[in-house]
């Protein structure tokens, strides 16, 4: 609750209390991207580096939230463009690097197999087609897979219901997995 007031004081041009609501912040965001990295191999970047530049990003922009849920929303997009950018650039100057086997949660495993290889950068670009199809899903896949939310909390960030948060789930997952067995890995690093 401490932080959901200190988010509607500093939104609200109270700049003084930043410091306090970022040590708050600091620990939730480390352990979303400590989450994040462990899916990742061979991987040099580093939890604190990407909690830092979230931070970094809250701090430089002019963002209005009237409650914590839309914070760790645009912190999941923020976390999701960061590491894409970062395997971005690492494709751009490693090609023909081998691509990096990205796991959809809650996949099954017969779905997980017909996904086969996908780099962060196709799913980022699955999921940019699946937010121009429907917005709500696409923000779902990134509670999901970039902050690690369960079904419910991701509702609950949404303000849905948990039955239609199952049901986006649903459709998204189909919707990604189509758009992914429907790329190569030699369609992504050349243009992008």
């Amino acid at each position: 609750m401490e932080i959901t007031e200190l988010l509607n004081r500093w939104c609200a041009g109270d700049k003084t209390v930043e410091a306090r609501l970022f040590a708050l912040l600091q620990p939730e965001l480390h352990a979303i991207a400590v989450r994040q990295l462990k899916r990742q191999k061979h991987v040099t970047l580093r939890p604190t580096e990407l909690t830092n530049e979230v931070l970094l990003q809250l701090h430089q922009g002019d963002f209005q939230f009237s409650h914590s849920k839309e914070l760790y929303g645009l912190a999941a997009r923020m976390i999701r463009f960061y590491v894409v950018d970062y395997h971005r650039t690492k494709i751009s100057v490693k090609r023909g690097a081998e691509f990096e086997f990205v796991s959809l949660d809650g996949l099954n495993d017969q779905d997980a197999a017909m996904v086969g290889t996908h780099n962060w950068v196709e799913v980022s670009q699955a999921i940019s087609c699946l937010e121009a199809e429907d917005a709500r899903c696409g923000k779902l896949v990134e509670l999901r897979f970039f902050l690690g939310n369960t079904i419910e909390e991701a509702a609950e960030v949404l303000s849905i219901s948990t039955a239609t948060a199952q049901r986006l789930w649903r459709f998204a997952r189909a919707f990604l997995l189509k758009q992914l067995t429907e790329v190569s890995p030699a369609d992504v690093g050349g243009s992008a």
